[in-house]
Order: C-alpha cells, then sequence, then structure tokens
C-alpha cells in the first residue's frame, strides 16, 4: 500500500487544488527534508530563482515527467535543500552547495530564507 502511494519512490509530494501531500514510504532524515523542499519550493520558490538555480547547475528543465529524475532541477533543489538542512550524520560526501542554496532561498541565512515567520 505504502509503495503505491509513493508510485515506487522513498517519498512523493504532491500539490494540486487546495491539498498539498507528502506520503513518506522510506522513513528517514533525508527523505522527509527531502519532500518537504518540494513543497517549500513549490510555495516560495520564484521564475527567477529557479531559472539560476538551473544556469548555476547546467540543467535546462524544472520538472517534467518525460525529464530522468537526476535532469530534473526540482530534484536536485529538494536535494541541495536536505542537504543543507539535515544533520552531519545525514549529509553525503558531497558538499551541500551553499551557493545554490542562495540561489534558491536570494538569503545568506539558510534558517531565515527556508523559515519565513508571519507578520505580526
Amino acid at each position: 500500500m505504502c509503495a503505491h502511494g509513493c508510485w515506487g519512490n522513498n517519498g512523493l509530494y504532491r500539490s494540486g487544488g487546495e491539498v498539498e501531500r507528502i506520503d513518506i514510504c522510506h522513513v528517514s532524515e533525508f527523505v522527509i527534508l527531502h519532500e518537504l523542499a518540494h513543497a517549500w519550493d513549490f510555495n516560495n520558490s520564484t521564475k527567477e530563482a529557479r531559472s539560476g538555480f538551473l544556469e548555476a547547475t547546467g540543467l535546462t528543465h524544472w520538472s517534467g515527467e518525460d525529464v530522468p529524475w537526476l535532469d530534473r532541477g526540482a530534484e536536485r533543489a529538494a536535494n541541495v535543500v536536505a542537504m543543507t538542512l539535515a544533520s552531519e550524520s545525514t549529509r553525503s560526501c558531497e558538499d551541500p552547495a551553499p551557493d545554490l542554496m542562495q540561489i534558491l532561498t536570494g538569503s545568506d541565512c539558510v534558517v531565515e530564507s527556508v523559515v519565513r515567520y508571519p507578520a505580526r
């Protein structure tokens, strides 16, 4: 049942209508952060930020079913956000690329740029 919810992936973020949904079928810190990053991207990323990210990474498509997973900007961006926010024990050998995080968020401060508090 769970594998169906994630369509064979470790996790899956879906948006549509008034409901957004994240299914986690392989519970790990990285998978949770990766899927939350998709939700953040959907609700916060600008066209300019996405274009800048694609240019910086050499990718040409943000998303698309016909685009291989590793060639999708949205997947690379979710990986960058997840690796930047992950605990040290979860991070891979790859640098989380703070310059790419700055392109996505428009800020040098990761916490302030990802967590936007409502005005009081």
